[in-house]
């Protein structure tokens, strides 16, 4: 990582190694190059992932690569990511790639018919991942099937928690209650109530104005739970639209007093 975009070539070379560690590896250092780097060649990168991607088979590893692909947004990334969201047999493969087309399309707009023909998937995991990139670009999707795939038993974890983000997504303050009762359960599996948790601050946000997102985000930084000042932090301050985001965070840094200064220094260190 140190090595800068000299290292690029080495690194191609260990995506071919014997070793999935190797190989699993060598994919995330091209990551954080990517972050790191405006030069890095991401159509030269992403060809070469999905030319070792064809062949991978340990698991871990060709999640890591497929994930790798949203980094480069560029033109081979969607293709390869459209392929395996489609084509790949393992539906929580398919499910994560066309999250990733989102993130990896210049413009997601674009891809509206892409994400229209996913809620036709054989998996609801797949269904209910559309559903909720569509509400992200204002076509409200997926509600109805959400709640119904809460009811749902036994429960299947990538179903339940694409049911948790369409809702959050949908942001309907008529399900504040209902989310409510989850999270606050004992009776409820632990991943439930952090799902149920994470959609419900989701809606509370949707009530907001949205000139005043901004500030109830900065707020939320000197909440007394470290859990509710990372949401902030990491769900949204980090990648806001809003302009003003990382004056209102060097603002926040430069005063005295506040609790949340370490979640606001690594979201505007995402932030450059």
């Amino acid at each position: 990582m140190n090595g800068g975009v000299g290292v690029i070539p080495s690194l191609i070379k260990g995506l071919d190694d014997t070793s999935a560690e190797v190989r699993r590896m060598s994919t995330w250092v091209l990551r954080q190059l990517s972050h790191q780097f405006k030069l890095i060649p991401h159509e030269m990168i992403a060809r070469e992932i999905a030319r070792r991607l064809r062949s991978e088979t340990d698991e871990r590893t060709k999640m890591e690569m497929i994930s790798s692909l949203q980094d480069y947004a560029c033109p081979t990334a969607v293709r390869e990511l459209k392929h395996y969201s489609t084509d790949d047999p393992s539906s929580r493969v398919r499910k994560h790639a066309t999250h990733l087309v989102a993130r990896a399309a210049q413009d997601p707009a674009n891809e509206i018919d892409f994400f229209h023909k996913q809620r036709g998937d054989k998996s609801l995991a797949v269904q209910l991942a559309a559903d909720y990139e569509l509400t992200l670009m204002g076509e409200k999707h997926g509600h109805a099937l959400a709640l119904r795939t809460m009811k749902n038993s036994p429960y299947d974890w990538d179903e339940q928690t694409e049911a948790f983000m369409v809702l959050g997504a949908n942001g309907e303050a008529a399900d504040l209650p209902f989310l409510q009762n989850i999270w606050r359960s004992t009776e409820e599996d632990g991943w439930r109530r952090v799902a149920a948790l994470d959609a419900y601050r989701e809606v509370q946000l949707a009530q907001v104005p949205p000139a005043q997102r901004l500030d109830y985000l900065i707020k939320m930084l000197d909440d007394p739970s470290e859990p509710e000042r990372e949401w902030a932090a990491y769900y949204h301050l980090w990648n806001y639209s809003d302009p003003n985001t990382s004056a209102r965070l060097k603002k926040y840094l430069d005063e005295k007093g506040h609790l949340g200064y370490a979640q606001a220094s690594n979201a505007l260190s995402l932030r450059k």
